[in-house]
């Protein structure tokens, strides 16, 4: 047996055991720390309403909050919705040389950072190039065709601004 409440959800009466009260106010109050106040969580509660109501259940129990709560997503405490891809992946990808990990010119740090590994592994390959011919010729055309990273899109290590 389990006890019942009544609650008024976007405007709209509802019956909903205690568990899954306790599932939605803890969604509800995360929506709102994110959000701090918009109407943006009047309009998830409304949108919430909408799919209990979809259900034609006369209790809502936990599956249906769990349902509704898979369906209008997660929140997200970094402050980014989860399914929009962080502002550093928005941008084009682009090659250029390193301003902050560089020994000679920035060439392998450059496509260290492009590439996401560490920069050791491509002067590694550019000195087993040179010994076996063509490694100094491929390092000048990369310094020369490379451009040089802009101030304003230097990076750390890590791949953040």
């Amino acid at each position: 047996m389990k006890k019942t409440l009544s609650i008024n959800l976007g405007g709209r009466p509802f019956v909903i055991d205690e568990d899954a009260y306790g599932l939605l106010d803890d969604y509800l109050r995360q929506i709102e720390r994110r959000q701090a106040g918009s109407a943006e969580t009047a309009d998830i509660e409304r949108r919430m309403a909408d799919l209990f109501a979809e259900t034609g259940a006369a209790i809502i129990d936990s599956p249906a909050v769990r349902n509704a709560i898979a369906r209008i997503g997660t929140p997200n405490l970094s402050g980014t919705p989860e399914n929009e891809p962080p502002v550093s992946e928005c941008r084009p990808k682009r090659l250029y040389r390193s301003r902050t990990d560089r020994v000679i010119g920035g060439v392998c740090g450059g496509l260290a950072e492009y590439f996401g590994i560490d920069s050791t592994v491509f002067r590694l390959l550019f000195l087993i190039l040179l010994f076996f011919g063509g490694g100094f010729l491929l390092y000048a055309i990369f310094w020369i065709i490379m451009p040089q990273r802009p101030v304003s899109f230097t990076y750390r290590r890590d791949g953040t601004a």
